[in-house]
């Protein structure tokens, strides 16, 4: 009894300590937006700013018509989290809050994965598309927060909750969720089963996508001016590699990113290539926790992509100046 109570003991002071640790990373996060999301004054970030000072003079419907008519977009739920904070907390401060959220789920997925700390907070400070996630992305960090989360619950039915969630924040999470389908449909197939799941999963994902269908349509449009570039494959035909390297189900890794490479035909390879990259996290913090030359050498790649984007904000106030 004493020895079990001993483990118990134990077990609970390390899970006091690992949300200690995230709530520490998390927070230095928090001061970091402080200090550098006042210099991003150009860009999207302009937009999104004027938008939400504007807020606070509409009501529900009127501020949602306003926001999809400047931002041409209609998801939902990062338009209703700004409109009910705007009245409260200035842009800087909601951004700041919401990057604290952000970083404190992606640590935790990281840590389901199997990730070392240091290496988490290695990439949580230095890897390009997390910058771009915490400051200009807005919308698409809403998307990025929910389908972590549907992926740290992937083996519950809350996992249904958060990929709505996630669909409806942002649309191009779709990429990501079709890959993860036609992953489990290959799975399937294989042991020669099909679960009920297959015919339901579809029907899941088109709800959202049925009323979100012109918002899909717009986004096609905006992004099939740079697709079926051949130099868009460069990037996650090695991020397809390492995964291909570290994986242990080399069918299971085909089919994941397979649907990303018919993508980048389709969109480019601007938003793919971030889907190829947290697809190859996936595979490469699970090997000896990420202390390996292919987070190693993706980590340091992107660490100098990092720089020159805060470089970028200082100087022109923007991280992708013209």
């Amino acid at each position: 009894m004493t020895t079990y109570t001993s483990i118990q003991k134990v077990a609970y002071t390390s899970i006091q300590k690992v949300t200690v640790q995230k709530v520490t990373v998390s927070t230095l996060l928090f001061i970091l937006t402080l200090v550098i999301l006042p210099y991003y004054t150009e860009g999207d970030q302009r937009i999104y700013q004027e938008i939400y000072n504007y807020l606070p003079d509409f009501d529900l419907v009127e501020g949602f018509i306003l926001y999809t008519l400047n931002l041409s977009s209609q998801e939902f739920s990062h338009f209703l989290l700004a409109w009910l904070a705007s009245p409260y907390l200035n842009h800087t401060i909601f951004i700041a809050i919401l990057n604290w959220v952000f970083t404190y789920v992606v640590l935790s997925l990281f840590q389901k994965w199997g990730a070392s700390f240091s290496i988490s907070v290695t990439i949580l400070f230095t890897n390009y598309y997390l910058l771009v996630l915490y400051f200009p992305a807005e919308r698409l960090k809403f998307g990025f927060l929910f389908l972590a989360l549907s992926l740290i619950h992937a083996n519950s039915k809350k996992f249904f909750i958060f990929l709505t969630l996630a669909l409806i924040s942002h649309v191009q999470t779709i990429i990501f969720y079709i890959c993860l389908f036609f992953s489990y449909l290959v799975k399937t197939l294989r042991s020669k089963r099909l679960p009920k799941l297959i015919f339901v999963l579809p029907f899941i994902l088109a709800i959202p996508l049925y009323f979100m269908s012109d918002q899909l349509l717009l986004k096609f449009l905006a992004y099939s001016s740079a697709a079926g570039e051949i130099t868009a494959l460069w990037k996650l035909a090695v991020f397809f590699l390492l995964s291909i390297y570290y994986s242990k189900d080399k069918v299971e890794t085909t089919s994941l990113f397979l649907p990303l490479f018919f993508a980048v035909f389709l969109v480019g390879g601007e938003r793919v290539n971030l889907f190829g990259y947290f697809l190859f996290l996936y595979y490469g913090l699970q090997f000896k926790g990420g202390r390996n030359y292919g987070v190693g050498i993706t980590s340091v790649y992107y660490a100098y992509g990092s720089l020159i984007f805060i470089f970028n904000i200082f100087q022109y106030g923007t991280a992708f100046p013209t």
